[in-house]
């Protein structure tokens, strides 16, 4: 059985739609993106600088296109044994390969969701994210809400990404959980957390502009680990995610329980398989980074997705 992953921010790089864009298919999509959000994709992605697209309202479109960039060029059937999932921002592509919703769709969301958070971050200034490394699961997250922090992201049992005001991250900092470190991230806001609550209510009018349907595959949800099909439960999810815990251990849970044998993340890959190596063993993995990687994430995708429990 095969999983198909999209990554979220903190995955993109500076000029890594270069090696895309020189395929015409590509290059088409790219501009009906960018005219779609009145976003110059194009400049995003091949020559604007890392501190340019670390904005969270950049970050997201450009991601988002990328992950369709990369799966356009995979030939991929209406197979019941392939399970989507993405982490964060990566939902919402994820989502549109399951089939709730189409990939202009995705695009608008994510515009919406980008410039949202960005807003939400810029009224709570005096907020931000540390990565928490190390220790023991259940033992980190109590500690982070100790000091009024939330586990803004559980990724796995040694990565947990805590949210909040400064201040307190400051008091984590200063008094880690026992085997951990603590690391700041260079973010705008709290991300995942109540700070970006205004975030929501404006994901939640565009979802009421869209069309979104029930969906014939397999889609684990960041929230609880729990595969979906209903499009109403989805839009709810989708909307509350901003202001609730990416679960992906969860996630990577379900895929193994579900007898998953191969994961395949798509462009820009790396962190997510990163992660599925200490945390999925004896899952093949497969990082789609270039357009180099088509040929052997075809093989892959054959190979994986005849595979049943």
């Amino acid at each position: 059985m095969l999983s198909i992953v999209t990554p979220g921010q903190g995955s993109q790089t500076s000029g890594m739609y270069s090696t895309w864009i020189t395929d015409t298919a590509n290059k088409e999509l790219i501009a009906k993106y960018s005219e779609l959000i009145d976003l110059d994709l194009f400049h995003y992605g091949t020559s604007a600088s890392q501190v340019e697209i670390t904005a969270t309202n950049i970050a997201q479109p450009l991601l988002t296109a990328l992950a369709f960039m990369s799966f356009g060029r995979l030939e991929v059937n209406s197979n019941t044994n392939i399970i989507y999932s993405g982490h964060s921002v990566g939902e919402f592509s994820a989502a549109s390969l399951a089939g709730f919703y189409t990939d202009e769709i995705a695009m608008k969301l994510v515009n919406t969701r980008g410039k949202a958070m960005a807003a939400a971050a810029a009224s709570n200034s005096a907020t931000g994210m540390s990565a928490v490394l190390g220790g023991d699961k259940a033992e980190v997250i109590k500690h982070i809400e100790q000091f009024d922090l939330v586990p803004a992201n559980v990724n796995s049992n040694g990565q947990i990404v805590a949210s909040g005001l400064l201040a307190n991250l400051e008091k984590l900092s200063e008094n880690p959980p026992v085997s951990t470190k603590v690391r700041k991230l260079e973010v705008a806001g709290a991300f995942h957390s109540q700070f970006m609550k205004s975030a929501e209510s404006e994901l939640e009018k565009e979802f009421a502009q869209v069309e979104v349907t029930n969906s014939k595959s397999n889609f684990i949800s960041n929230k609880d680990g729990q595969t979906i099909k209903d499009s109403s439960d989805l839009k709810n999810r989708l909307i509350t995610q901003i202001t609730s815990p990416v679960r992906w251990d969860l996630c990577q849970a379900k895929m193994i329980e579900l007898g998953v044998t191969g994961m395949l993340e798509l462009a820009p890959a790396g962190v997510l398989t990163g992660i599925a190596k200490r945390e999925m063993p004896g899952v093949e993995l497969f990082a789609i980074k270039s357009p180099e990687d088509i040929p052997g994430a075809q093989a892959f995708i054959d190979k994986h997705a005849k595979i049943t429990r």
